[in-house]
């Protein structure tokens, strides 16, 4: 697909021959070999390769621009969460939130899937987490799953990259030590590309543990986001 894409306010503008229509850019999630996709849509398209790196480029810029208003050097918390209810799998529910060093909310995102495990829901949430956060600042990141937070590695952010489970699955191939398929794999792929942006800016992240449902406002804040993000897929 080889549409003009222009850019305008929040949105993004694909018109060409087979397409016509607008997406947030904040919306837009790169996947691999051309591939991308939409909010909680479901779509997936497919550009050529120039124009791939068209949407790069703009996104890149868009998410600079953002970033310059929360006044990089600062100190940033972080919260991220995710499941799929009534039951798992099911539909799912994904939602972050940051707080500058006043404890003040600056920026949260949310949204969610028809159908899909916890997983799945509980990476896209640390991955939107780590889109939120302004490159080269400081932040505690809490997640309160324990398969998300030992995927990304408990601790400092290494600037000589990733570490924790996701590490090894790179290593190996994108194989977990049993030799089996690792699992959420798009997901997967799409943390470890926000994982290394902010190695390369040199963001010092310390990830945490949080016990979910503890009273802890920023937990609970993510928590009530993820529930939004997921009600659109719920059964009446």
């Amino acid at each position: 697909m080889r549409p003009a894409i222009t850019k305008k306010d929040n949105c993004l503008y694909f018109q060409g021959k087979f397409c016509d229509f607008p997406a947030e850019w904040s919306d837009i999630t790169l996947l691999e070999e051309g591939w991308f996709s939409i909010g909680e849509t479901g779509i997936t398209l497919r550009l050529a390769e120039e124009k791939y790196q068209e949407l790069e480029d703009l996104l890149e810029k868009a998410e600079k621009s953002k970033k310059k208003s929360l006044k990089i050097g600062k100190f940033f918390s972080v919260y991220t969460d995710g499941s799929a209810a009534p039951t798992n799998p099911g539909p799912g529910g994904w939602g972050c939130v940051m707080y500058d060093a006043n404890e003040k909310e600056v920026a949260s995102a949310k949204g969610g899937n028809k159908w899909c495990g916890n997983g799945k829901m509980e990476i896209t949430g640390v991955t939107k987490g780590l889109r939120l956060l302004p490159e080269g600042v400081k932040a505690e990141f809490w997640i309160d799953a324990k398969y998300a937070l030992n995927t990304v590695g408990a601790g400092p952010l290494d600037p000589k990259g990733p570490s924790g489970w996701i590490k090894g699955w790179k290593t190996k191939g994108w194989k977990k030590a049993d030799g089996e398929d690792v699992g959420n794999l798009e997901e997967v792929k799409a943390l470890w590309r926000e994982l290394t942006r902010h190695c390369s800016a040199g963001t010092k992240i310390d990830f945490k543990w949080v016990k979910s449902h503890s009273g802890v406002e920023g937990n609970e804040r993510a928590d009530e986001l993820a529930r939004e993000g997921r009600k659109k897929f719920q059964k009446k």
